[in-house]
């Protein structure tokens, strides 16, 4: 699979749909819709989906009124890259102001993420991060994280909730095949964060081991996916 921009945007996406080659993963619109989070984030909006409060900014400035900690984000992109955790506004000179920023209240609580197969939303995984760590691109890829599928303290009700908010996510923003819905359960209240319409398949990735969860290891994953094109 491919990441990043070219890869998760829509672009290649195009480009074998112009040429009528099938692949995994969703079309294009739905690729570039994802790979942006403002886009994103305007659809949760439209529909009434929790996610923390949000807003575009293109310098400090456009923070006024707004209450630290924050969290400042590319507008595209993934793996948590560009992604910075702003107690103070001392902490913004890491921020690149050379294109759109993302801003979103911090929200603290459990992380959570619901992979999607098909039109069925795998178990629930709870990511528990390093002491004081948060889950960034270091986190995810070095293999220093935990976590809990199924989570161990949080009722088998509220996992429902979790899966069914996800494929709700999944079908609003039109994906196909497999996506991966983060978010924070703060005091049973859900808030959306993102869709990937491109989870990563490492061994340390939680998609295939949250499919793992139900029996489903590879090569049997990779030849789930490809049944679902061949149906598609």
């Amino acid at each position: 699979m491919l990441h990043g921009k070219f890869g998760e945007d829509g672009h290649i996406q195009k480009i074998l749909e112009n040429a009528e080659i099938p692949f995994i993963g969703s079309g294009s619109v739905s690729s570039q819709l994802c790979f942006n989070k403002a886009a994103a984030k305007n659809v949760f909006d439209n529909d009434s989906i929790p996610t923390p409060k949000w807003k575009i900014i293109h310098k400090i400035d456009d923070l006024a009124g707004w209450n630290y900690p924050l969290v400042i984000k590319p507008t595209e992109g993934g793996s948590s890259i560009g992604v910075v955790i702003a107690k103070t506004q001392d902490d913004l000179t890491k921020v690149d102001f050379n294109s759109p920023i993302l801003v979103e209240e911090y929200i603290k609580g459990q992380e959570l993420t619901v992979g999607i197969l098909g039109d069925v939303a795998l178990p629930v995984a709870e990511i528990i991060p390093p002491e004081n760590r948060w889950f960034d691109y270091e986190v995810k890829y070095n293999n220093t994280t935990q976590e809990n599928i199924p989570p161990k303290y949080i009722s088998e009700g509220i996992q429902k909730q979790a899966q069914e908010l996800a494929l709700k996510v999944h079908n609003l923003c039109g994906c196909r095949h497999l996506s991966r819905v983060d978010m924070i359960l703060k005091d049973n209240q859900f808030f959306v964060l993102e869709i990937n319409t491109l989870p990563g398949m490492t061994p340390e990735s939680i998609y295939p081991k949250s499919a793992k969860a139900i029996g489903l290891e590879m090569p049997g994953l990779v030849k789930q996916l490809i049944e679902l094109v061949v149906e598609w």
